[in-house]
């Protein structure tokens, strides 16, 4: 996954907690910047931010650390239980990049439809 999808995840997890950046910032010790550069997809932050992260979230360390892309198919080997976290953290991204690209598709077509409702057309979506 890319580093803008990572971005993506940690302020879904974040909202999902109903945290606001600058409680989270409050609650981790980080910046609110870098906060905004890590879920604008500017960077990705180094494991020891992630660990802050993983405890404010409350979501394993494990899976921030394989969706931040520091775990990889050899950290996995032939363990089970790792596969099984790899696999499904991956599902976990690819979730969170599809609802941000329909977000953004529904945004679109609002937009069109409006634009074409104000020309007096008629619109159906």
């Amino acid at each position: 996954m890319s580093i803008s999808v990572f971005g993506k995840y940690i302020s879904a997890l974040r909202e999902s907690r109903s945290l606001t950046i600058e409680e989270f910032s409050g609650l981790t010790g980080i910046t609110v910047d870098r906060h905004r550069d890590i879920e604008s997809g500017k960077v990705i932050p180094a494991p020891t931010i992630i660990n802050k992260l993983s405890k404010v979230l409350k979501t394993p360390h494990d899976e921030l650390m394989i969706a931040a892309g520091y775990y990889t198919k050899e950290w996995v080997g032939n363990d089970f239980n790792r596969r099984i976290a790899y696999e499904f953290t991956l599902l976990k991204m690819e979730n969170t990049y599809l609802r941000d690209k329909v977000f953004h598709l529904e945004k679109a077509v609002v937009h069109l439809t409006d634009g074409l409702s104000r020309e007096g057309e008629e619109v159906n979506v």
